[in-house]
């Protein structure tokens, strides 16, 4: 089996498989890394490299949205906007009241980031400075706040209620 880190058909030493973790573990560990991406995108934010904040709240929302849909036992394709799978949590029972009202939000963050996210990483390639985002990164940094915190308590309350 080939190494989903390295590429190494050999498991790297320490590695634990995806397997041996029960799937809201796995979800959390997601979370936890969508967290770790908000706080870089207000740390970027303070000091002005707006474009990066934006790029790392873009990760943010991806990375605490496919913990949800691991969650979910939604499959997922390899790509940055998965509003799409995203929106099939509205129907589900399984899945708060409080956050399947909030689901059609919360797509329209997930496509309204993966849009702009190229811009983020490579505008210097059209010309935009870190600045060009100044006016948009404070909305971006909110958006993906309210939507980590969010599903991190989405998967609090299910672990609660194992």
């Amino acid at each position: 089996m080939t190494d989903r880190i390295s590429g190494s058909s050999k498991r790297a030493p320490g590695l634990v498989r995806e397997s041996r973790f029960r799937t809201l573990d796995v979800a959390r560990l997601g979370v936890e890394r969508a967290k770790r991406w908000l706080a870089e995108a207000q740390d970027a934010g303070r000091a002005g490299r707006y474009d990066n904040a934006v790029y790392c709240a873009q990760m943010a929302v991806e990375q605490a949205a496919k913990a949800l849909l691991i969650a979910a036992g939604i499959g997922y394709p390899r790509e940055h906007d998965v509003s799409d799978e995203f929106a099939r949590l509205a129907d589900r029972l399984d899945v708060p009241a409080w956050f399947r009202s909030m689901v059609g939000e919360f797509c329209g963050v997930i496509a309204e980031l993966a849009r702009v996210r190229g811009a983020a990483g490579y505008g210097y390639e059209m010309g935009f400075s870190a600045g060009y985002f100044r006016d948009y990164a404070p909305s971006a940094i909110s958006m993906a706040k309210k939507f980590v915190v969010s599903c991190r308590r989405v998967l609090e309350e299910a672990r609660r209620s194992q």
